[in-house]
């Protein structure tokens, strides 16, 4: 007798069949009697996948009073519902074993099961949802049996009673006896969980966050000035284990304060100009192509655009004797790189009067005063360069409280021993005035008073 497998011969002693590629094989055997007469039949046989032995079988809600008995196990008291398996003769999913009974006689209106296919391409190809009230043998249930499986589909599926589903087959990367600390913890994983379709079984494969980050790490908090207008996207990256970087915007989401931002693409600029005083809440969601979302928030304080604003004071030298800066976080006046200027006047400290006053043109002499909305003066700053008096006098100012509408006049013997930076508003033009390089002719200091506004 001799036999052949798709046209090769084989030797009696080898008849093994080679099973490891899925499909139709067909073996031919050959008899031959000792007149020379032949017989010969030929015998199909299929290689089925190893998929067929994977089924998700789904219980009704089971009773956790009446679960447990002396005599009676857990899975007797299960009552089966329906099973979805695989039909890997027409290469379709299968629903079988179907009951009648209710999935949940509680919260019928409540979902109770989904089972949701995603194709190689993460495309949605099904989804079924069952509620309470639904039956093993709703015709919900009957569009799957239509559906073709394909070797990359991903299948999630969710029973809101986690010890009313099982899986059986060949499953593999899972965690059948993986301890959980809450049912938190359990429900995450099962909403997050997807079996791959293969020829061997199924590969469970979890699906972590997508990530929002920056390009320090962390989204953070931020403060800015009245009017800072902000590109919401600049250094913001969106990533995925699975999909890499996510560019489209239709899995991306960007609200401030509760309200939807809507922007064209991830390629340009989502500008926003923060024109009140205030805290906004900057929401970023993003969801990978399996529906999972992340979201961050950041939270823009817009603060008195005078922060922006520094008074600088210089010696005649043309150096920088100290700064007045405006905390708009806690609005008081601080004073830094004031060393400088102390220092300077303490090396003055042990000469003679005449020299101090033939060296006080070095120092400058510089005034400050500050009043309030009602014109009456708040602080009131003189230097004159005797080392105890100015220390003193810089006291007044340092880490004192001013208010809105608070006006400032300044003063030097130097026409560019006073620089303010940022922008400084023109009344009489609603322009912009530039003092970073000073006031041009001292006759200018008594000219002007600077409003503290937003």
């Amino acid at each position: 007798m001799t036999t052949s497998n798709d046209g090769t011969v084989l030797n009696p002693s080898s008849i093994l069949l080679d099973t490891s590629t899925v499909g139709e094989k067909t073996v031919t055997y050959t008899a031959t009697d000792r007149w020379g007469k032949e017989t010969t039949i030929n015998r199909k046989i299929i290689v089925r996948p190893d998929l067929y032995k994977n089924t998700f079988k789904i219980f009704s809600d089971v009773n956790e009073e009446e679960m447990i008995s002396e005599s009676d196990s857990t899975e007797n008291k299960k009552n089966l519902l329906f099973e979805i398996g695989f039909d890997t003769v027409t290469n379709k999913y299968r629903v079988f074993n179907r009951k009648s009974d209710r999935i949940s006689t509680d919260n019928s209106s409540e979902e109770k099961f989904y089972i949701n296919i995603l194709g190689p391409d993460k495309s949605i190809k099904e989804f079924i949802s069952l509620t309470g009230n639904d039956r093993g043998t709703s015709p919900k249930l009957d569009k799957l049996n239509e559906v073709n499986y394909e070797i990359g589909d991903i299948i999630r599926i969710y029973r809101s009673d986690f010890d009313a589903i099982e899986f059986v087959g060949n499953i593999e990367n899972s965690e059948p006896n993986k301890p959980f600390e809450d049912n938190t913890e359990r429900l995450d994983i099962m909403k997050n969980t997807g079996f791959i379709v293969s020829e061997d079984g199924l590969t469970v494969k979890y699906n972590n966050s997508p990530t929002i980050t920056d390009t320090n790490g962390e989204l953070q908090d931020r403060i800015v000035s009245k009017n800072t207008v902000l590109n919401l996207l600049e250094g913001i990256n969106f990533n995925d284990e699975e999909d890499g970087n996510i560019s489209d915007k239709k899995f991306i989401n960007i609200s401030i304060n509760g309200e939807v931002l809507l922007f064209d693409s991830l390629n340009k600029p989502v500008e926003y100009k923060f024109n009140e005083l205030g805290t906004y809440k900057i929401d970023y969601t993003v969801y990978d192509s399996w529906g999972r979302g992340t979201l961050k928030t950041v939270n823009i304080t817009v603060e008195a655009k005078v922060r922006d604003n520094e008074i600088n004071v210089y010696k005649t030298n043309n150096d920088l004797a100290f700064k007045i800066k405006f905390d708009t976080t806690n609005s008081k006046f601080i004073l830094t790189d004031e060393s400088n200027f102390v220092n300077d006047i303490s090396s003055k400290a042990n000469k003679t009067t005449d020299e101090v006053i033939n060296e006080s043109d070095e120092s400058g002499d510089f005034k400050m005063i500050v009043r309030d909305i009602r014109g009456d003066v708040k602080y009131s700053v003189i230097l004159n360069g005797d080392q105890e008096h100015d220390v003193n006098e810089l006291k007044k100012i340092h880490n004192k409280d001013f208010s809105k509408y608070d006006t400032i006049s300044l003063y030097s013997n130097n026409a560019n021993g006073i620089k303010i930076t940022g922008s400084v508003i023109n009344k009489d033009n609603n322009g912009n005035k530039d003092y970073s390089n000073g006031f041009v002719n001292i006759e200018n200091y008594s000219l002007v008073r600077f409003k503290i506004t937003d």
